[in-house]
């Protein structure tokens, strides 16, 4: 119907005073603040396309289109609100293109339809209340609606067209319209029974989406004058299919031998199968109760609680939509017993404009205002009034049932399921809004004691939470009862409930935020005034320190409505420009700099360190537990007097807690808060010392033991070891010893996050206690020699190595770079395996090539490592000792202690591993070839070619950057050693790898000259003869691609001599190889070779090849040789047609006949090189 007419836009809508600013109109974090004019303009832009894609052969394009329209809706989801200015002009273009039919029982056509369904996910984004405002509600509409719905198939899925309509029906049938005028000359009442009998259908069947709308559209109807002659009929309806389905229900699980009921209750289980046959019904319900006048729906209250009776108590297992459900019942059922009169001794809220408040603080409240004029004067007229009315009855009717009702409710606040609780809250809240004072401070008492005790879950917390809430928003949470409120909320601020390795709770703070921000809109200033200084505290103290990014965010955001609303919140406005919802985005940022800043203002500063004591201490999470002792080591600057005293008190005792986790933490906390103090200059803290400094002596046995929790003890003693060394932490020798025996044992840790940390926290002590003193420097050396020769760890060696090459160069004697130099060169079996060790004494020896005494040695030695390709069942561990091997010839090039010769040796190893397979390595190559030509500029050799290459060493991760090292195939100097990396890359079993370097070699072997290209082949021939199957291996992949690019293979096969080092090297792997896989691939390169000119030396060596591996003991490599035959003799001038016939009809894997392979094989040699053969 293209004349669809909209109703008319709200001028007066607040967006529509926005002017949106180029940088508001974009997505900032996770939430959007306007709807982007870009995603706007593509919305609108996959609409107006619409109607061309709804043709038969377009599905795919309008699939395309509408999974792009559904993307950008739903980055709306959170804040749909912002659409809000665009919903009318997207919808009159959806509208547009529906035509509602004009003939009876005709469903929608295909563009009708797309529409529809485009206008549906904008209503699931947006909620169908918004929705249904903005569609048309003319009365023309009634009949094409009702035709168009009655056309469709009940017992189908759900469909978005069907629930778009159903939704436009209630809408149209709202208006106060006579329904009788469309009867027609049908008997009265015709139009509304249609609308029901096409609606009804839908409750009946399994649960979908389209249950909601249906139910809306038939409350809507009910709800008409004319339709409350139907009301019995339906709620008789509905109650009977529930029971209906229970009976069904019970008599399956009857006839199962199961029981229907909870165990040990008599109430009915809400199954998935029962949930979906009683769902749509209950939802009808619950519309008819909502939209219904009560007056007409009072005489149904008692049949209606006897049905849903029988499904409580709630079990928490029941599915969870039908529990919902069930509770919204109830809590309506009391509504609409209770009076719909709010009673008069609820709380009075007070200002609830922020700009009021803001206007008392200016002294605009003095009473010289004409609105606090008018504002008596409401006063005064108002107290007349309650003096004129009659004293509130304080009868309630059907109280049974209403005590019923609240318990079930307050029953329903600790049910596992939110979406439970949060109903349970809601309607505890408006039932106690109605009730009289006596009976709803019962309700309250009874949350507060129940809900909050000390071994309830976090569900029943949260729940708890979520009703005081609404009990303040209401009015129903007296002041007088705020003490006792506030002392709650403050445990839930922090509320966890350790469950293994983590805890619970995170909805239980999100929940006590909320009541925080509710406070705050439904009092006034004078009632919280005295918990004012503890609720911002407490607030600031989430916003900066809590675990989660969503709490911090709603602590922030509370804390700010606090500011604006009460005016008494200290340093408030200071505060939310700091930790505002963005800043406190980020946890490092919050425990690092945002603490400190905020601990500037002294109201807040003690309790921010009373927090991180008591609370991020014991914290579960280990992260939490570190970040908080370096804020505290931060706080120490503010209140050093503070701080001392609580490191005697609570700190330094909590180092010896049986809970690992609290040891950990106190730990780290003892350490940072020592530093802080040191580092601010504050002396006498001898006690402290002395306590600290003995740490090591009193973990060391701890940590060498392989308890539960001793990796979480290795990182704290590593951690706070390296804090302490840093500020200089006063030691005698036994305990300059002792710390060096613990790092000993830390840095031989079989963990690698273990290890990394004692080597950083190694640094600072060596640096201040080891090589200022020659003694311990050697006595250090010695400890180190002595457990890489004796151990049997890798560990252990590697912990010794990590040791050495934190001492000063010439602390490293000759007895030790030996021992390293031995590691290194993996002269032992066991050697080999340790890469990990082998990878710590190349940077030890690093350290000892430093004095110049040693740099020769060091420079072969790291040269050496280079080429360690040590393999195991982890794959390429040789990769560690290259790529120390490179930071070390880097790190000795940057210094200069490197000749002319040696750099370019180091810079052609580096590049080499820089076209290597492996992306970390290739990384680790580009960073150290940066570094040099940062640090000796013009010095390096081919500099300009090498700076075009070696740019970002972020690209050399990906396999694509191969592609990119053709300008270093100019450079004589570098290009074999390039040409060979891209060689075995080439021969690799990656996908892109192999292609990209195949890419890059091809390339220069089509612009190479002759000489060049006999260079490449020469190349080739020696990898493929080299014993290191590495090389072999991959140069034999890469041969049948690349020797046929080579033109001097063409021109001067007989001549050029790399190549008959090749043939040779390939006839002695076919006949004389055990290895199957390397016998194919030589066949594979000969079979190339077949394309050569026939009757030459190369080709008549190629065929004899694979025509006497056809005999062969392999039946695999004899079927591989008849393949590399038939491939190569196919492109010759001249080909035996019958050779062919016997290569490929022969079945060469046989092993039963194999005289008669031999035979066909002497046929096909005779005719193939056409001489006898013996």
């Amino acid at each position: 119907m293209r004349d669809i007419i909209l109703p008319p836009e709200a001028s007066n809508s607040p967006m529509e005073e926005e002017t949106p600013t180029p940088e508001d109109e974009d997505v900032i974090g996770c939430l959007p603040r306007l709807f982007a004019s870009a995603h706007k303009d593509e919305v609108e832009g996959i609409l107006a396309q619409l109607p061309p894609l709804c043709v038969p052969g377009k599905e795919h394009d309008l699939e395309k289109a509408f999974e792009r329209y559904q993307k950008l809706l739903d980055l709306y989801q959170e804040q749909p609100s912002l659409l809000d200015r665009s919903i009318p002009s997207l919808l009159s273009t959806l509208l547009s293109y529906v035509d509602l039919p004009k003939t009876e029982r005709t469903r929608l056509d295909r563009q009708s339809s797309v529409a529809m369904n485009f206008a549906y996910h904008l209503t699931k984004v947006r909620g169908h209340k918004v929705m249904a405002r903005q569609l048309p509600h003319s009365v023309q509409y009634l009949a094409p609606l009702i035709s168009c719905l009655e056309a469709y198939d009940k017992s189908e899925s759900a469909r978005p067209e069907k629930s778009m309509l159903l939704l436009w029906l209630t809408i149209v049938a709202k208006n106060p319209f006579d329904l009788r005028k469309f009867d027609g000359a049908a008997s009265e009442g015709a139009t509304l029974r249609r609308i029901f009998d096409l609606a009804m259908p839908y409750l009946e069947a399994a649960w979908n989406r389209t249950h909601y709308y249906a139910s809306l559209l038939l409350a809507e109807c009910l709800a008409r004058q004319d339709g409350h002659i139907l009301l019995p009929t339906t709620i008789d309806r509905v109650i009977k299919v529930i029971e209906d389905t229970v009976a069904d229900v019970e008599k399956e699980a009857s006839a199962k031998g199961a029981a229907a009921a909870a165990p040990g209750s008599s109430s009915i289980r809400v199954s998935m199968q029962m949930a979906d046959r009683i769902i749509g019904p209950i939802i009808l319900l619950l519309a008819i109760m909502k939209k219904v006048d009560r007056c007409h729906l009072q005489q149904y209250v008692t049949r209606i609680e006897q049905t849903v009776k029988r499904f409580f108590p709630l079990h928490p297992s029941d599915q969870s939509l039908g529990k919902k459900c069930l509770v919204k019942t109830i809590q309506r059922l009391a509504l609409i017993t209770l009076r719909p009169k709010l009673a008069k001794w609820r709380y009075t809220r007070g200002k609830r404009r922020i700009e009021e408040n803001l206007r008392a603080v200016t002294g605009e409240e003095n009473g010289d205002s004409p609105r606090n004029g008018s504002s008596r004067i409401g006063k005064k007229r108002k107290a007349k009034q309650e003096e004129e009315e009659d004293k509130e009855d304080e009868e309630v009717e059907h109280i049974e049932m209403i005590q019923w009702v609240i318990d079930k409710l307050l029953r329903a606040l600790s049910d596992p399921d939110t979406e439970v609780r949060w109903s349970a809250a809601k309607g505890l809240g408006r039932i106690a809004a109605r009730l009289p004072e006596d009976f709803a401070a019962v309700v309250v008492n009874a949350l507060l004691t129940n809900n909050f005790h000390r071994l309830q879950g976090n569900s029943s917390w949260h729940g708890g939470c979520l009703c005081l809430a609404e009990l303040s928003r209401r009015g129903c949470l007296l002041p007088s009862l705020l003490p006792r409120a506030f002392t709650i909320v403050k445990q839930a601020l922090f509320f966890q409930e350790p469950t293994g390795r983590f805890a619970l709770g995170v909805n239980v703070r999100d929940a006590a935020c909320y009541v925080v921000w509710a406070w705050a809109r439904a009092y006034e200033a004078s009632e919280l005034a005295s918990h004012v200084e503890e609720i911002a505290a407490s607030l600031m103290c989430v916003a900066l320190f809590d675990r989660e990014v969503r709490i911090r965010r709603a602590a922030s955001a509370a804390f700010q409505e606090n500011v604006g609303r009460q005016r008494t919140f200290p340093d408030g406005i200071a505060l939310i420009t700091l930790a505002d919802y963005f800043a406190v985005g980020n946890r490092k940022r919050c425990f690092s700099q945002l603490a400190y800043e905020v601990s500037a203002f002294s109201k807040y500063t003690r309790h921010l360190i009373d927090h991180l004591i008591v609370d991020k201490m014991r914290h579960w999470d280990e992260m939490i537990r570190e970040q908080a002792a370096s804020s505290l080591g931060r706080l120490a600057h503010r209140d050093g007097d503070y701080m001392r005293e609580r490191m005697e008190d609570t700190i330094l005792p909590g180092m010896d807690a049986k809970n690992v986790m609290d040891r950990h933490g106190f730990i780290l906390s003892a350490a940072e808060v020592y530093a802080g103090l040191k580092e601010t200059g504050v002396v006498g803290m001898e006690r402290e010392e002395e306590r600290l400094s003995s740490l090591p002596s009193s973990l060391i046995s701890s940590c060498s033991s392989a308890g539960k929790g001793v990796e979480v003890l290795k990182r704290a003693a590593a951690i706070s070891m390296g804090r302490l060394a840093s500020v200089g932490i006063p030691l005698d020798e036994r305990q300059i010893g002792e710390w060096l025996s613990l790092l000993e044992v830390l840095t031989a840790d079989d963990r690698e996050t273990t290890v990394a940390v004692a080597a950083d926290s190694a640094r600072p002590f060596f640096s201040r206690y080891i090589d200022s003193s020659p003694k311990w420097s050697a006595e250090a050396g010695e400890r180190a020699r002595n457990k890489m020769l004796t151990t049997r760890r890798e560990g252990e060696r590697t912990g010794a190595c990590i040791l050495a090459a934190l001492l000063r160069p010439e602390s490293i004697d000759d007895k030790l770079f030996e021992t390293l130099a031995t590691i290194i060169g993996s002269r032992s079996e066991t050697d080999k395996l340790w890469a990990a060790a082998r990878q710590a004494s190349a940077k030890a020896a690093t350290t000892a090539g430093k004095n110049e005494s040693r740099t020769r040695a060091t420079v072969r030695l790291l040269a050496a490592g280079t080429e360690d390709y040590t393999t195991d069942r982890r794959g390429d561990i040789g990769r560690m000792v290259r790529e120390e091997s490179m930071r070390g010839l880097a790190s000795l090039a940057c210094e200069g202690l490197m000749n002319g010769k040696e750099l370019e040796d180091a810079l052609q190893r580096m590049i080499q591993q820089s076209a290597e397979k492996i992306g970390n390595t290739r990384q680790v190559a580009c960073e150290c070839i940066i570094s040099i030509l940062n640090s000796l500029g013009d010095a390096v050799p081919d500099c300009e070619i090498l700076r075009e290459v070696y740019r970002d060493s972020a690209l050399f991760k990906s396999d694509s950057v191969l592609l990119t090292l053709s300008p270093l195939l100019r450079s004589t100097l570098f290009r074999p050693h390039l040409l060979a990396a891209l060689v075995l890359s080439a021969g690799g079993i990656s996908e892109v790898t192999t292609r990209a370097a195949t890419q890059t070699i091809t390339t220069y072997l089509k612009a190479a000259s002759e000489q060049d290209q006999e260079l490449f082949v020469s190349l080739l021939a020696e990898m493929v003869s080299c014993p290191m199957a590495r090389k072999s291996q991959a140069a034999l992949r890469v041969l049948p691609r690349l020797l046929l690019e080579c033109e001097c293979v063409e021109r001067r096969a007989e001549k050029c001599a790399p190549l008959q080092n090749i043939m040779s090297t390939l006839v002695r792997i076919t006949l004389k190889s055990a290895n199957p896989s390397r016998c194919r691939m030589a066949l594979e390169t000969l079979s190339v070779l077949l394309s050569l000119p026939e009757g030459t030396k190369v080709w008549r060596t190629a065929a004899d090849c694979c025509l006497r591996s056809l005999r062969s003991p392999l039946p695999a490599i004899r079927r591989s040789a008849a393949e590399c035959l038939y491939e190569g003799l196919c492109v010759s001038e001249t080909v035996d047609e019958e050779a062919l016939v016997m290569l490929s009809e022969t079945t060469w894997q046989d092993t039963d006949d194999m005289p008669g392979l031999e035979r066909t094989s002497r046929l096909i040699t005779e005719r193939i090189l056409r001489e006898d053969t013996v």
